[in-house]
């Protein structure tokens, strides 16, 4: 009884998500060549790395963020790989069989980015999807912190200094920590937003809940007439569904946690330094760690199906 339920649910989404223009450049990606989607990806990211020059250039920030061809670049480098060395290694363990077992919403977060991700990297090899990865990370990076944080940081800045003139007491680091703190809040929501339930699946098992009593109390006359069935088969169903909102919430909370403590220590990490090459060291080794383990649970989830 619990299985149909949960079949129900997983049919009654599949409709929800199945939108025509999304399959349709689905499967476009699927038929595309894996060279072709690499060249893809390093578009989109030039484009990410055009406007977060764009920013730069209106408030001044400078888009190197520090960074410079000489060995103290080559130091804050080595800093930030070894600096992000336990993050990396914990968010290999979250991919992990156990820890998928131990938290149910890290296992629906991680199945919605491998359905996200799987058309552009099916039938990638592993240097193919390192370009992929580095054509993502390094942009973001680029308007996350320079573009992003260092505009914010100049306009907070020049009111910090208004209000200093007014004689109002404000620490110098407030301008940057506000700035950090603004830029992580939005990295987290963005993420929340992916990977939490939407509006559309909310309606949709929202209203299939309003009405399982008397979807089951007629499907249950039709096959064997018994009232309790009909209000066993009402019960799972709404349990099954009240679960797995319940799941989807969490795995939004769990994805946008985990984007907000990202951005918050790469950003802590280019204040520490003043070396742009330090967080994008470190953002390389995450983001590496994150799409090798996501190739491999993609590579998993497609041979058990």
């Amino acid at each position: 009884m619990q299985t149909a339920a949960r079949l129900r649910l997983h049919s009654l989404i599949n409709r929800v998500q199945g939108d025509g223009e999304q399959e349709m450049l689905e499967d476009i990606l699927l038929s595309e060549p894996p060279e072709s989607k690499m060249l893809l990806a390093l578009l989109s990211g030039s484009v990410i790395c055009g406007g977060a020059l764009f920013v730069c250039w209106l408030s001044g920030s400078s888009p190197t963020g520090g960074a410079h061809l000489s060995l103290e670049s080559c130091q804050a480098a080595g800093l930030g790989l070894l600096a992000s060395l336990p993050l990396a290694a914990l968010k290999a363990a979250t991919w992990t069989d156990g820890a998928r077992r131990s938290f149910p919403a890290l296992q629906d977060m991680q199945e919605r980015e491998a359905d996200v991700l799987k058309p552009l990297l099916e039938r990638m090899s592993a240097t193919q999807v390192a370009v992929v990865m580095m054509a993502e990370a390094l942009p973001t990076l680029l308007m996350l912190l320079p573009a992003a944080q260092g505009a914010l940081t100049l306009s907070l800045c020049t009111y910090a200094d208004y209000l200093r003139d007014a004689g109002v007491n404000v620490p110098y680091n407030l301008p940057a920590a506000l700035a950090l703190i603004t830029t992580a809040s939005l990295a987290a929501l963005a993420r929340y937003l992916e990977h939490g339930i939407s509006g559309e699946e909310y309606e949709a098992v929202d209203a299939a809940v309003r009405s399982a009593d008397r979807y089951y109390r007629l499907t249950a006359t039709n096959v064997s007439g018994r009232q309790d069935d009909a209000e066993r088969m009402a019960r799972a169903f709404k349990a099954e569904a009240a679960s797995w909102v319940h799941r989807q919430q969490m795995a939004g909370n769990v994805a946008g946690l985990m984007a907000a403590f990202e951005v918050t220590f790469l950003g802590m990490l280019w204040r520490a330094t003043g070396d742009l090459s330090a967080p994008a060291a470190a953002c390389l080794m995450l983001h590496g760690v994150g799409f090798a383990s996501l190739h491999r649970f993609a590579f998993q989830k497609r041979k058990r199906e």
